[in-house]
């Protein structure tokens, strides 16, 4: 279950993150990909964790990388939600 879309909004505020987006890759794992500004530090990481962990709860585990780009999807479109997570009705949509 993908529930914590308040997650994107929870970056908008860090100045050091050009873009960004969470993947739920499974049930209860979520990657958080960020374009770095270079003013990106150890600090922007740190926040970046901390805020993601206290929306997807303790029981999720939240890892972060950092990426040159995050490519549109076919539509151009940009997604900050995604999900690789296959539900048993058969929709694995954000």
């Amino acid at each position: 279950d993908i529930a914590a879309t308040g997650l994107g909004g929870s970056f908008y505020d860090l100045s050091a993150s050009r873009q960004f987006q969470r993947v739920q890759t499974a049930p209860d794992r979520y990657a958080i990909v960020v374009v770095p500004e270079p003013t990106f530090g150890d600090e922007t990481r740190r926040t970046i964790l901390r805020r993601a962990q206290a929306l997807l709860g303790d029981r999720a585990t939240v890892d972060l990388s950092l990426v040159e780009r995050i490519d549109p999807l076919a539509d151009g479109k940009h997604a900050y939600i995604l999900s690789t997570v296959h539900r048993h009705d058969g929709d694995s949509s954000a």
